[in-house]
């Protein structure tokens, strides 16, 4: 799933659905709002109608009243893959390591996140190229 990443704006409404599965505009808004993240009505409606033009919402109507319930098309870590090929590829020329060593240095890893990250070093495979060997 290659393609352009999403603004942030669009990012929090899918995130916002990733974890309901289903909400109306208006409880995505409100979700956004418990959050601190305050957008007007009109504003949620108009980014669930590009995410759907995008092909990562789809909405159907709500067993009662007038609302519709959106939901997402596309699976997170499809997503999350989609934005980091891009970023590597346009960021960083191709090459992975110079991001995982960004990663490695900035961001501060718990013992747990540690020891994820040595077991799927272990488990990597030659050759290994896109996160599947072959």
């Amino acid at each position: 799933m290659a393609g352009t990443p999403l603004p942030p704006s669009e990012l929090a409404v899918l995130q916002v659905l990733w974890e309901r599965r289903r909400a109306t505009a208006r409880e995505v808004r409100e979700t956004l709002a418990a959050g601190g993240r305050r957008l007007t009505h009109s504003t949620i409606v108009t980014l669930l109608t590009r995410l759907e033009n995008k092909g990562f919402v789809a909405h159907e109507k709500a067993k009662m009243g007038k609302a519709f319930l959106f939901r997402p098309t596309r699976r997170r870590e499809g997503v999350w893959r989609g934005f980091v090929e891009q970023l590597v590829h346009r960021v960083f020329g191709g090459d992975a390591i110079p991001l995982f060593s960004c990663l490695i240095e900035e961001v501060s890893l718990r013992p747990d996140q540690i020891k994820e990250l040595k077991r799927m070093v272990k488990t990597l495979k030659e050759p290994h190229r896109g996160g599947k060997s072959k």
